[in-house]
């Protein structure tokens, strides 16, 4: 059994310690000045954004592995944001991220990786065209997830099991490629072509992605419904960081987004076909759903996510699947890999620059092996959000 009120206590002390350390960096501090008018180099257009994410968690598996890591631990992670406008319709960005590395979470470190850059022109914002490294705009949620350390736009501080499947619990799925956004008053289109879901210029099998998302909304975009569809096939580049298999996949979403309430989710299906492994094609049925109460400076959320492969109980199918499925369990046990998260979390900002997160969740293994052993993943977060 779990001991969750030693574990429980353990978070709250070392919180109170985590929260008084970097409470002390989240208070605003005057802009830097930088006087280089000598050197010839106009720093007025260079927009800098700083997010850092400092946690503390514990994970609990019912029966983990006899040589399992415990996994109760401090981690951080820092995302560096410089943005140049170039002129008025041009602008060049690129995003360093960093941390100690080495975290069950897969927290980028401990080398600084250069994630995004790109170059961007926009025509007064109704049409936007990207070349570089972003995001995989697969559902209107990528918007809405963990980035290494930057969970601000996110309720909760985990990412929801497909976005994991992608990218890990913490991450999102960069690939290199051109995209385009055209806007309306009630209608927005992105289409994106990119190398595949390789996260590098890599592409020796030269075959590219593409991903198309349709998104209606009223006038003030508070009712959003979206649908989304991928095709990428990577299941001979074998650098492929991503997925790596001929991948299609379709999203359905809608979210309601009001200022002291957002209740929203998806529903889709994912394709992989991997012919290295001979094993036929493997259906997945995703979905999620999250409703998020505000306060004046607090939030609370509730989420549930899920992951349900259709493998028929193939073997080859079952191999290729612990190579691309969600989930925290490090044991032995899972078979169809089918799993519920279900998450719950609350954040309240103690400075502008500043929130306080606390989270719990329990990954759900649907079916074992064997009915005397499970899975089952509970777990416990709290950080400090500092974003500027």
């Amino acid at each position: 059994m779990i001991s969750a009120g030693k574990q429980l206590s353990s978070l709250v002390t070392a919180a109170a310690v985590l929260i008084l350390v970097t409470g002390a960096e989240a208070v605003e501090k005057q802009p830097l000045e930088l006087n280089v008018s000598g050197l010839g180099i106009d720093l007025s257009s260079l927009d800098v954004g700083v997010s850092a994410l400092g946690l503390l968690y514990a994970l609990e598996e019912e029966d983990a592995p006899d040589d399992a890591e415990a996994r109760r631990q401090f981690d951080l992670a820092a995302n560096l944001d410089l943005t140049w406008d170039l002129d008025q319709q041009f602008e060049f960005g690129i995003q360093l991220q960093m941390g100690p590395g080495g975290g069950t979470m897969g927290l980028v470190g401990p080398a600084v990786e250069l994630t995004d850059y790109f170059i961007t022109w926009r025509d007064k914002e109704k049409l936007i065209l990207t070349m570089g490294s972003f995001d995989l705009p697969f559902g209107e949620t990528t918007g809405r997830l963990t980035n290494n350390g930057d969970a601000s736009a996110n309720s909760l501080l985990l990412n929801s099991l497909m976005y994991e499947a992608l990218a890990g619990p913490m991450g999102t799925l960069n690939v290199i490629g051109f995209k385009q956004t055209s806007r309306t008053d009630y209608f927005d289109v992105t289409t994106s072509l990119v190398n595949g879901t390789d996260e590098a210029a890599v592409n020796p099998d030269g075959n590219f992605g593409a991903s198309l998302r349709l998104t209606g909304h009223d006038k003030e975009r508070r009712i959003n419904l979206s649908g989304s569809v991928v095709y990428s096939d990577d299941y001979e580049n074998g650098h492929a960081a991503g997925v790596a298999a001929e991948w299609f996949g379709w999203l359905g979403e809608l979210y309601l987004l009001y200022p002291s309430f957002e209740a929203g989710g998806y529903y889709g299906l994912m394709n992989f076909n991997n012919t290295d492994t001979g094993a036929d094609d493997i259906a997945v049925a995703v979905w999620m759903g999250e409703l998020v109460y505000r306060f004046d400076r607090a939030h609370v959320a509730v989420r549930a996510s899920g992951w349900m492969p259709d493998t028929d109980g193939d073997a080859l199918q079952l191999d290729y699947l612990e190579t691309c499925s969600p989930g925290l369990a490090q044991g032995e046990f899972v078979t169809d890999g089918e799993l519920i998260r279900y998450q719950a979390g609350l954040g309240y900002s103690f400075t502008k620059h500043g929130m306080v997160r606390a989270d719990v969740f329990y990954d759900d293994y649907m079916d074992e092996v064997l009915d005397e052993f499970s899975t089952d993943v509970i777990g416990a977060m709290i950080g400090v959000q500092v974003t500027r």
